[in-house]
């Protein structure tokens, strides 16, 4: 059975802290580097660890952060809050990259801009095609 269809059976599932950390070990060992070495011992879960940090997005449905929005009738204006840094992952090397993100609403549904960075955060902390 394919990874694809492993994933498809499964549905996106929780970061797998076991796996991630078999797979640093087999990357060490493929690199021609030693696990055991003192000094990359700790690697695999520390890789393990920031995994779930840097892709903790992937579980999250970004559509659930926009559920609290305040009614404005009458208010004409576009919403924009600009500029909120971010950390994200390129998904064809998995290597990091930074950015800015701005986030628009329309006109009669607003949503508190105190939160906006909330807002981006799912969809950054997973890969992305940069």
């Amino acid at each position: 059975m394919s990874d694809d269809s492993i994933l498809k059976d499964e549905g996106y599932s929780a970061l797998d802290q076991g796996r991630v950390e078999a797979a640093v070990r087999e990357f060490l060992l493929a690199i021609g580097e030693d696990p055991n070495r003192e000094g990359l011992l700790e690697t695999p879960g520390r890789v393990a660890r920031a995994c779930e940090e840097i892709f903790g997005g992937m579980q999250e449905d970004p559509s659930l952060h926009l559920l609290k929005q305040f009614n404005e009738p009458g208010n004409d204006n576009m919403v924009i809050v600009r500029d909120i840094p971010f950390n994200s992952t390129c998904e064809h090397h998995l290597l990091p990259f930074t950015g800015k993100a701005h986030i628009a609403t329309g006109a009669s549904r607003v949503f508190p801009s105190s939160r906006a960075a909330s807002r981006a955060t799912p969809v950054v902390r997973s890969c992305r095609n940069a």
